[in-house]
């Protein structure tokens, strides 16, 4: 490992062959000196580059925007010795070189964790772009000292930096740790996944079986990502399993839909009887309810219990059952819904867009996305008027819309519209309704910047 660290230095220091014959110590030596050389040369622009970015982005709150991709091509462009110097900014510390950039400026940025974090992300996507295994030593030696954003930016930067014979063992040795934080835990197993093929059904297996949920989830977003069937009956055994299943409604929805098949009836059954219990809680009921419409379903065996949910659950989460009834097939039920939303578009005021906007929410839960955008035009020549934060609701709307649709450029152009905060954005990324979206290497720009 030492000799490969040796290599990557000298092949970053001296692009061309050393002298037959030369010492390894000396060429080490002059390696470090001319590293240090190019990084004393660099560091300044880079910071100074890094500093207009996130001047940028705290301005517009646009991280998608061309002047934004300039300056993170400029970043890139700085090549290997700008990558050590973007790895200031992993350093969250009082005294820190890159939380110096950014106070000082110019122009000097509010000393924000906004800040910071945006400076944070913005490093790792340089460095993956760099995919330097130079790199990977500096950040397994500063990730026991970095601070918790940091540690686990680096557990997700490292396995797409190369040199698994370095990163596997770390990832390994972080995974196996008692106490670890458990959201660098799931980054640890997302990169053995990704990396140490040989383990990897076996880890599987693991955290699907026997792991806690969120690194069941992880397992599940691997086997969605890669369209893998292959532990199927694990994930059917999960789905059964009281504990675990009610949390990652989400994920089992976004594996189904991928890898469609007419799912069993015994264990809808087993969901639909946890509605109202301890298991899953009636605020949990709607999402249930209204994700198990959209998939392949046993209508026949479901239709009962279903429509025996709509008359004993409470206002409003009967609506969900009886949304799931309509999508089941159940023509009087999906009438029944559709007329109460023309009725309150008819008692609506004069502009109506809000109780059209209803309509078109209902429309999407019906899986009629092309009705749904019909409305949602209407809402947003009605609504014009209204502030960004009110059309925002409509935009994403639309943004859904297009999204189930598989027209991902038209989603990614409504959420641009919607101006979504970096929190919204991030809540979007693990919405299956947006998956696809944020799996597109360009239009996905919009909900991972």
């Amino acid at each position: 490992m030492r000799r490969l660290f040796v290599l990557s230095l000298l092949a970053f220091a001296f692009p061309a062959e050393p002298a037959e014959g030369q010492d390894l110590e000396a060429l080490l030596e002059r390696a470090r000196a001319g590293r240090e050389q190019e990084l004393a040369e660099r560091a300044p622009a880079v910071r100074a580059l890094m500093v207009e970015l996130v001047a940028l982005r705290l301005k517009s709150g646009n991280a998608s925007s061309r002047e934004a991709q300039r300056l993170r091509d400029k970043l890139v462009q700085s090549g290997a010795a700008g990558g050590l110097a973007l790895l200031d900014f992993f350093d969250l510390s009082p005294a820190s070189a890159g939380l110096a950039a950014l106070r000082g400026g110019p122009p000097p940025l509010p000393d924000s964790k906004q800040a910071t974090l945006i400076a944070l992300e913005e490093a790792g996507q340089a460095l993956e772009r760099l995919h330097s295994p130079a790199l990977v030593p500096p950040l397994i030696a500063g990730f026991s000292a970095a601070l918790p954003p940091a540690r686990a930016a680096t557990l997700s930067l490292l396995p797409k930096l190369g040199a698994p014979e370095l990163v596997i063992p770390f990832l390994k040795a972080r995974y196996g740790q008692d106490g670890l934080e458990r959201s660098l835990r799931a980054e640890a197993l997302r990169g053995l996944l990704a990396l140490d093929a040989p383990e990897r059904s076996a880890r599987l297996s693991r955290a699907l079986t026997s792991e806690p949920a969120h690194l069941a989830e992880v397992a599940l977003r691997y086997l969605i990502a890669a369209e893998d069937p292959s532990k199927d009956a694990e994930v059917d055994a999960l789905a059964r399993d009281p504990a675990r299943a009610p949390v990652l409604l989400d994920a089992l929805y976004l594996y189904w839909r991928t890898l469609p098949k007419t799912l069993a009836a015994p264990e809808l059954l087993t969901w639909l009887g946890w509605i109202g219990t301890e298991t899953l809680p009636n605020e949990l009921a709607p999402l249930l309810l209204v994700r198990l419409g959209r998939l392949p379903l046993p209508a026949k065996e479901l239709e009962p219990r279903v429509r025996q949910l709509a008359k004993d659950l409470p206002p409003p989460i009967d609506r969900s059952a009886k949304i799931l009834l309509a999508n089941l097939g159940d023509k009087a039920a999906r009438r029944e819904l559709l007329d109460q939303a023309d009725l309150a578009l008819e008692r609506a005021e004069e502009d109506g867009w809000t109780a059209l906007q209803a309509r078109a929410e209902l429309l999407l839960d019906l899986n009629d996305p092309g009705a749904a955008l019909d409305d949602l035009k209407r809402v947003l020549k009605l609504n014009q008027a209204a502030s960004p934060f009110v059309r925002r609701a409509s935009f994403l709307a639309q943004a859904r819309a297009y999204a189930l649709q598989g027209k991902l450029d038209k989603a990614a152009e409504a959420l641009e519209e919607a101006r979504l905060p970096a929190d919204e954005r991030h809540k979007l990324r693990s919405d299956p309704d947006f998956a696809e979206l944020l799996a597109h290497p360009r239009h996905g720009e919009v909900l991972r910047g």
